[in-house]
């Protein structure tokens, strides 16, 4: 058996807006806040979920603050792009993993050789829909040729040209659509309630905390703009929102706005802006305007980390552009240049858009790059 090492996200101070911890534990706060240690049963999972939402009740804080380790961004069977690469791993298997349960992947099996203390399972809002009648018999839409087709597929390479030729010609597009075996909204809704209801059965109050989450993955054009979105707890939508939905960032803000006003709470983490074309931190909004102050607020409120490592590599620094930066070379990914016809820039990195984050403060009163920073596997 082979044993993993856990992807650690480091708590490096108390500030929610410099500690990814501070805010992620923030945002689960184990249901509520640190709650008293108990260990879950054999008991029903709605039984576990009650006695959760009890403890929460009566959580206690800590002034001196704990740092918590987990991981802010893993993929399962339910993203297509990693069942394609091999994953049938469902979220409960990946929660399992996790807390230090041993899994089997790719024939070899494999155990943490440190739990950790909370993960969020983060797959794609696009294709749940079309992944949940991939692997469900009797779902709709599973007997379709073309599912049929890919279950029927052996090699990494065979499912990689499979998903060339139906997919991906109809997503890096400026109005992406679903692919043709999409069987419809309700297989959305019920892929999205099976990774919900895995994050409340794997819920284990003071031991191991679970975080509602999905990914929405805008790509126009090929720029990435690539978000994780978190919630707080398990009042969520019954439906989340692709980039099928929502083509742009200040849109997805919109939504989480609403869902904040039905009580809902709910935050966005950015990643691999390496891969943007410079969209991600740009000085313009996605209608070629100057951003403005309204545009700066919602991308502050709702936006307080940054994922800037992860393995698509660094989207901190990049040896090109900081060239007297000794560790600027580290990860660089300069094969992400060979797709989609991106090319590196500037301010594709973290570190000129918080440069260029405090001109905007100076300019609008608000920071829209004020950002704390956290690491995660995509895995």
């Amino acid at each position: 058996m082979h044993e993993a090492r856990p992807a650690l996200v480091r708590c490096v101070g108390p500030a929610l807006t410099i500690a990814a911890v501070g805010v992620l534990a923030s945002l689960a706060g184990c249901r509520g806040g640190k709650v008293q240690e108990t260990t879950a049963g054999p008991e029903p999972a709605a039984a576990q979920a009650a006695a959760a939402s009890q403890a929460g009740v009566h959580a206690t804080t800590n002034p001196l603050r704990n740092a918590y380790f987990g991981e802010t961004h893993v993929h399962t069977a339910y993203s297509l792009d990693a069942y394609i690469g091999g994953a049938r791993l469902t979220p409960d298997g990946a929660y399992r993993f996790a807390k230090g349960e041993e899994v089997e992947v790719g024939g070899q099996k494999l155990r943490l050789r440190r739990p950790l203390d909370w993960a969020a399972v983060t797959d794609h809002a696009e294709y749940i829909g079309e992944m949940y009648s991939t692997m469900t018999p009797g779902a709709p839409g599973h007997d379709q040729e073309l599912l049929r087709q890919l279950r029927g597929l052996e090699s990494a390479e065979e499912r990689e040209k499979w998903f060339m030729q139906i997919v991906i010609g109809r997503r890096n597009v400026a109005k992406p659509q679903h692919p043709p075996f999409y069987a419809g909204v309700e297989t959305e809704k019920a892929g999205w309630k099976d990774i919900v209801s895995a994050a409340e059965r794997n819920y284990e109050p003071g031991r191991f905390t679970t975080i509602p989450a999905f990914e929405w993955s805008a790509g126009p054009k090929g720029a990435n703009l690539h978000r994780n979105v978190f919630f707080r707890g398990t009042n969520v939508p019954d439906k989340v929102v692709s980039s099928f939905d929502i083509a742009r960032e200040d849109g997805l803000w919109h939504w989480m706005d609403g869902l904040e006003k039905a009580g809902m709470r709910v935050l966005a983490i950015p990643h691999n802006s390496n891969a943007s074309k410079g969209a991600m931190f740009a000085a313009v909004d996605p209608a070629g305007k100057p951003i403005d102050r309204a545009y700066a607020e919602m991308r502050s409120r709702f936006e307080p980390l940054v994922e800037m490592m992860q393995i698509k590599g660094n989207s901190e620094v990049h040896r090109a552009f900081w060239p007297n930066d000794e560790f600027a070379d580290f990860e660089n990914a300069d094969s992400i240049q060979e797709f989609s016809e991106r090319k590196f820039s500037r301010q594709n990195f973290v570190r000129d858009a918080v440069i260029q984050g405090l001109a905007w403060q100076q300019s609008l009163g608000v920071n829209p790059f004020h950002y704390g920073f956290v690491g995660g596997s995509d895995s």
